[in-house]
């Protein structure tokens, strides 16, 4: 019974790790905004599917998914419920695609902040990221 604890604690703890967070960051937006949005990479090196079905900010009062799409010749912003992490591929967040909302923010964000968002899976299994804030207007 005790090795099947541990094989059990040990597959969750792999498979939790096998998501791969790379190149976060969050738009800074000018003092007074009510709103931001984040990207990120996320990598799956495991063979099965991995949602992301709920994120949390700390410098927010409520984060998002969301995707863009075109309807009726205009692209337009929309809430998901979740985003789906391919086995052994990546799912991308990027500007004018798939990316995060934040809302209510709770502090003005400078360039080279870092924010911590958490992320809940469909595993049931949670991930910490920490973002970089960028101000996009700028060159880097």
């Amino acid at each position: 019974m005790k090795s099947l604890i541990i094989a059990t604690l040990v597959s969750s703890i792999a498979f939790a790790s096998s998501i791969a967070v790379k190149d976060p960051y969050v738009r800074v937006m000018p003092p007074g905004a009510s709103a931001s949005a984040g990207f990120v990479t996320f990598k799956n090196s495991s063979n099965k599917d991995v949602k992301i079905i709920a994120a949390k900010a700390e410098f927010a009062g409520t984060t998002e998914l969301h995707t863009h799409e075109i309807k009726e010749g205009i692209m337009q912003m929309r809430k998901v419920d979740s985003m789906t992490i391919p086995a052994n591929g990546e799912l991308v967040l990027k500007p004018h695609g798939k990316h995060l909302m934040f809302f209510d923010l709770q502090k003005s964000l400078k360039a080279k902040d870092k924010v911590k968002i958490n992320f809940k899976l469909s595993n049931g299994e949670s991930l910490e990221a920490v973002f970089e804030a960028r101000d996009l207007k700028k060159k880097h």
